[in-house]
């Protein structure tokens, strides 16, 4: 036995694992497994929301592609492609992404994050030691970062927790530049500023730096007293080599957001996902609005992942009292008083003035979702109950008076909590709609309310533990045990909040994801589209689909003019694509598959068959005429119905008219709006048991609003049951004013409307240019007969000036998809021909940096339209020939090839990527050689100590 354990004690040694970061980072790495032991007893994937629809499925794609010997930096399947790179969530040139490679990743994928968190943990333990705080207040410290509130709310988003991670590391780097200004520091701090922009989540760089560079500042006047001047230097240095590193990163992410919506983003979306101070009873009651093991559904207005910052009762009372107790006993909790200030005030978002400033900050204007601040508010936190904690365990003269100090607050935060809760929902009901909490819904809390629900129960239990646990600290002298205690207490109400947040997570099979959908292998590069639904890179790995949408944050403008499609996957107007068919076609979207859920299916159909119906029938009645009820809304003396001029405003106009049963009727009226709206506008008709029905709700795209009167019209059953109740309701996000006139109501009785449409019967009904295969699954799957090939040549090219003008002669039917395509103006004049011979091209090879095609062109020279995303870095190469790509229809790519037979390649070549790429491994090849020389020198003034 002692052979063994000496052998074992010399095997530690030798490889290092007795130094104290790996032996924390161990102890993180347990407590971590031990967290997360759900998804090692169930075989479950942490990746619930984003995770599954985005995160997963691209390192899926990455790894696949690095065992083929590829390095994609273009995913051919999203919007017509996107560069990989360049979308910046993929990550691809973040060092522990790599690591998809292997062939389990499923298994890579949990485990990349878990250790993360023990990163995370390690990193806020060594900077809190760096503030001479003892081990078990910085190890507490850690813990609380890694699995309280932001970091475990965002376990689906792992591109964000990856970054998260780092922000301490990060402050131990510059606070030990200030202190000592060693060489390893820097190119330490260097490595960490670099991984943080590769790891995938820019947004949280960003802001991560934001406040970094507020704790340099802080360094740089009250603790750095003597050069100064070298100080600045050497951060400075620091975020040079960082950026060299994450240079073509950088660069991809620029290249793409100045082509995106996030070019310029409007105010109501630069807000998007404030913290709202109605919501502060989550920051000690993490399920108040329902949610997790609370018998309530959510129903705050906003996701409780964007806007929880639950950290536990007790590390956020002992976290605030720092702030006043103990604020002069270290210098650090000046600044992190601040800092929790600041990170706190920018997370209420548009609920501050101090927002509209900060619209117009460049870069930090491009960002939404002002509560992930909420990063450096949980981060503060930490830090102050970890000094806190310090004074508290190991100051031996205030022990006494600041225990039942903190037990005098959490009583006092009892009675509060348990006073309101019960105060607020006793009268619920009779609280004004101003003065209610988030998006309530009245009559489902009221019915779910009770004592013994968890979300009431839960944190006042643990405020009562921590009572005791104070009382018992300040008379006993038998601390061990108690500290044992209180580790375990931290640990149970972390786990309180962030073991009960996004439970469903897909298990090994990905429950959900094995869609059965049997499509004709006709087309072997095909294109699928799927109205209503989230675009899912999973469906295409699973079926080697090209989808039309897709789930990405930095969409191509140009894409969303053309068709609407938004960056989650689902679009506006898919009623106007699938009955207008040119523009899927052009597209060559040969497959459509509507989710058999109620919803979509609905909602899809009656837009299909009935929006662009004639619009004329039996006269009706105007609505806006005879007795109204409006709500921020008015009707002028000519009839007009004025609406808006606030962001995010609802208009509604109510008004009894008497309506026949089972009867069909149509709505119709005519829009206009002061200016180009930037955001969209829906428009709801309300009748009796039609209340909230999402198929009669019109929604038109910015584009489809503009300063000239434009008719629309939709249909609507009546019901069983007659109603005399109409509601006319507007919404928009954006702050314009819009005008609607000559609103209707009329029988429409030429029509077909079904009340309740029989889903087994659903896949028989006719939609124009398509043809139904048969149900699937999960799945109705018809064909678009009119779709074009994925490369094919067209024998006309006209010239657009703008993508407008483009769609407006696709809508119009102005010219044959088949045999005619747009170029730009300047194209046009430089190509000089524009008539070409058709040919015929076939797909030979298709990966993502590479497609081949074979051309054979009879006659005169022929146009080649390939349907991929045009954008800059693609190369074109006839017979190993370069040749130039035009920019087709306004989204895609076409080529002039000679008559005859030709290979054509086009390549994708980033050329700057590349040279940055060069300069970023130059950057970490010296880092790692100063390193190594550092490393050698230590090790030599080790031996010349001992050899002394």
């Amino acid at each position: 036995m002692r052979t063994i354990k000496s052998k074992l004690s010399k095997y530690i040694k030798k490889t290092g694992l007795a130094s104290q970061p790996v032996l924390i980072f161990l102890l993180f790495l347990v407590l971590t497994c031990l967290y997360f032991a759900r998804a090692f007893v169930g075989d479950l994937l942490i990746a619930p929301g984003d995770g599954i629809s985005q995160n997963y499925p691209t390192r899926v794609f990455f790894g696949a592609e690095l065992r083929k010997g590829i390095f994609p930096l273009w995913l051919p399947y999203e919007f017509l492609g996107i560069p990989f790179l360049g979308s910046t969530q993929g990550g691809i040139y973040y060092p522990f992404n790599w690591l998809f490679a292997l062939p389990f990743p499923f298994d890579v994928y949990n485990w990349v994050l878990l250790v993360h968190y023990a990163m995370g943990g390690l990193f806020t333990f060594l900077y809190l030691r760096s503030l001479a705080l003892a081990r078990f207040p910085a190890f507490l410290g850690g813990a609380v970062f890694v699995f309280g509130g932001f970091l475990q709310a965002h376990k689906g988003h792992n591109q964000i927790q990856n970054v998260g991670v780092f922000m301490p590391a990060m402050f131990l780097a510059v606070q030990t530049i200030a202190r000592h200004g060693q060489l390893r520091w820097i190119l330490g701090g260097s490595i960490v500023f670099g991984l943080q922009l590769l790891a995938g989540h820019i947004q949280t760089a960003v802001w991560s730096t934001f406040y970094l560079g507020l704790y340099i500042i802080f360094l740089g006047i009250f603790v750095v007293r003597t050069e100064r001047m070298r100080f600045w230097a050497r951060i400075g240095l620091m975020f040079v080599l960082g950026s060299g590193l994450a240079g073509p990163q950088i660069y991809a992410g620029w290249e793409l957001a100045s082509q995106s919506g996030r070019a310029f983003l409007h105010y109501s979306g630069f807000t998007f996902g404030s913290f709202s101070l109605n919501y502060l009873p989550m920051l000690l009651c993490p399920y108040f609005f329902g949610g997790g093991y609370g018998q309530a559904c959510y129903w705050a207005e906003y996701s409780m992942t964007e806007i929880c910052g639950f950290m536990g009762i007790f590390v956020t009372v002992i976290g605030l009292s720092t702030t006043i107790w103990w604020r002069h006993a270290h210098r650090q909790v000046i600044f992190f008083t601040f800092l929790l200030i600041v990170s706190f005030v920018l997370a209420l978002g548009e609920n501050t003035p101090l927002y509209r400033l900060m619209y117009h900050m460049p870069l930090y204007n491009l960002f939404r979702v002002p509560a992930r601040n909420f990063l450096a508010f949980d981060f503060s936190i930490t830090v102050l109950f970890a000094i806190g904690l310090h004074h508290l365990l190991v100051v031996e003269q205030e022990r006494v008076k600041n225990c039942r100090r903190l037990a005098c607050s959490m009583l006092g935060l009892i009675l509060i909590m348990s006073g309101g809760i019960w105060t607020y929902y006793r009268y619920l009901v009779q609280l004004p709609a101003h003065l209610r909490l988030g998006d309530c819904r009245v009559s489902e809390i009221v019915s779910t309310f009770h004592w013994t629900n968890k979300a009431f129960w839960v944190p006042l239990l643990f405020a009562v533990l921590w009572c005791v646990w104070l009382l018992f600290w300040s008379k006993t002298q038998k601390r061990k045990c108690l500290l044992g205690v209180l580790c375990c207490l931290v640990m149970a109400e972390l786990y309180s909040f962030g073991g009960f947040h996004n439970l469903e997570w897909p298990n090994r099979s990905l429950t959900g994801f094995g869609r059965s959908i049997d499509l004709p292998l006709s087309d072997q590069y095909r294109r699928v589209t799927i109205p209503y639904e989230q675009g899912n890179i999973l469906f295409s790995l699973v079926f080697n689909e090209n989808q039309l949408g897709g789930y990405d944050p930095l969409q191509i403008q140009d894409f969303y003019e053309m068709t609407g499609i938004r960056n989650n996957g689902s679009s506006i107007q898919w009623g106007n694509l699938i009955i207008q068919n040119t523009v899927l076609s052009l597209l060559s979207t040969r497959y459509i598959c509507i989710s058999r859920s109620k919803h979509s299916l609905i909602k899809l159909l009656n837009e299909c068959r009935y929006r662009h119906g004639p619009a004329d029938s039996e006269p009706g009645f105007n609505m806006l005429t005879g007795t109204w009820q409006t709500i921020n809304a008015e009707i002028s003396p000519d009839q007009t119905l004025l609406c808006g001029g606030q962001a995010g405003q609802l208009s509604e106009l109510f008004q009894t008219i008497a309506l026949k049963p089972d009867t069909n009727y149509q709505f119709t009226g005519e829009i206009k709006a002061d200016r180009f709206p930037d955001q969209a506008l829906s428009i709801d008709l309300f009748a009796g048991a039609l209340f909230d029905r999402s198929e009669h709700q019109l929604t038109f795209l910015p584009s489809e609003v503009t300063d000239r009167y434009k008719r629309f019209h939709f249909s609507f059953n009546s019901g069983e049951v007659p109603s005399q109740d109409i509601l006319l309701r507007v919404f928009s996000s954006s702050s314009e004013r819009y005008e609607l006139r000559k609103i209707e109501v009329r029988e429409h009785n030429d029509i077909k409307l079904e009340r309740n449409l029989d889903l087994t019967e659903l896949g028989s009904v006719f939609l124009p240019h398509y043809r139904f295969i048969r149900p699937a699954t999960r799945w109705l799957v018809y064909e678009n007969m009119a779709a074009l090939p994925r490369a094919y040549t067209i024998s006309t090219l006209r010239p657009a000036a703008s993508l407008e003008q483009v769609k407006f002669m696709i809508y119009e039917g102005q010219f044959d998809p088949e045999s005619e395509a747009c170029v730009t103006l300047s194209d046009y004049q430089i190509l000089g021909r524009h008539s070409f011979s058709k040919g015929k091209v076939s797909i030979s090879r298709y990966s993502p940096n590479r497609v081949v095609l074979q051309v054979e062109v009879p006659g005169q020279a022929g146009f080649v339209v390939l349907t991929d995303q045009y954008y800059p870095g693609w190369r074109a190469l006839i017979n190993d020939q370069p040749t130039t790509i035009y920019k087709v229809n306004g989204l895609v790519r076409g080529v002039v090839v000679p008559s005859g037979k030709h290979t054509l390649i086009f390549h994708y070549r980033p050329v700057l990527i590349y040279i940055l790429t060069l300069v970023s491994l130059m950057i970490a090849a010296s880092i790692g050689l100063l390193f190594l020389r550092r490393a050698r020198s230590d090790s030599q003034k080790t031996v010349k100590v001992s050899e002394s």
